[in-house]
């Protein structure tokens, strides 16, 4: 007869993993990516507008420097202006030393003095260009000014993003542990859930060996009981045919010696 092996039909359960956590880990870390790579490309192009704007103040200084000349240059013409046109009132007014010789420099000018209308012409030309390099590097510094304080928002925004960049690589970071961990978990998991299969199948083929014992305990059972029955009615009749001789004894009279 075999012995009861004493199989266990409710095993533990088994922790079951969470896909869905995983899931939403994996499109966390895609976001944190995505969003990574945002700040970056923002980050680049805050860089070319600050590289364009220190380009364009350095193109700007350099015209200012020029008009600043240029001005500096029309101001000595202009002085230069001012004095020939004293010359000229100066030579209209009559000598009071007169000079016995009529042309004391040996090497006198061959170009005459200057028309003064000429040169009062050339004097009002030159003031309106004075006020003309005045207007534009007056434009210019007011560009410049606002160039700088764009450059300074600029500068702001990038450390802006560079702090953001470095939140986001600072969640990616995590999440990416994060998710090794669940990962990690879910082998672990998987790995019982194998050992738990294993073992349900080896509690499944005692199960069905206690019910191949058991079906056979049972037959066995039956047949002892149609036995057992048989027994009880051959029993019952040898009963009956023992009464029926006991019977036959005492009506037959005691025979003499």
């Amino acid at each position: 007869m075999l012995s009861n092996p004493n199989p266990n039909p409710n095993p533990d359960p088994q922790p079951q993993p969470h896909p869905e956590q995983v899931l939403g880990l994996e499109e966390q870390r895609k976001e944190v990516d995505v969003s990574r790579e945002k700040i970056k490309a923002s980050i680049l192009v805050v860089e070319g507008e600050i590289e364009e704007q220190r380009k364009e103040r350095e193109a700007e200084s350099k015209s200012i420097d020029e008009l600043v000349r240029e001005r500096d240059i029309l101001n000595k013409n202009v002085t230069k202006m001012v004095s020939a046109t004293g010359q000229v009132a100066d030579s209209s007014n009559p000598n009071p030393n007169p000079n016995p010789n009529p042309n004391p420099n040996p090497n006198p000018n061959p170009n005459p003095n200057p028309n003064p209308d000429q040169v009062a012409d050339l004097i009002k030309i030159n003031e309106n260009s004075k006020r003309n390099l005045e207007g534009e590097i007056s434009c210019f510094r007011a560009s410049s000014q606002k160039q700088a304080l764009d450059l300074k928002r600029l500068q702001a925004e990038k450390a802006k993003y560079a702090i953001e960049a470095a939140e986001a690589q600072s969640k990616f970071s995590n999440a990416l542990d994060e998710v090794k961990a669940r990962e990690i978990t879910v082998l672990q998991l998987q790995k019982k859930i194998a050992e738990g299969e294993s073992k349900l199948k080896q509690q499944q083929n005692l199960y069905e060996a206690v019910r191949s014992d058991r079906n056979l305990y049972a037959k066995n059972q039956i047949e002892a009981q149609e036995e057992i029955a048989e027994m009880k009615r051959k029993f019952k009749t040898m009963t009956r045919h023992i009464e029926q001789l006991k019977e036959g004894i005492d009506s037959n009279p005691n025979p003499g010696p």
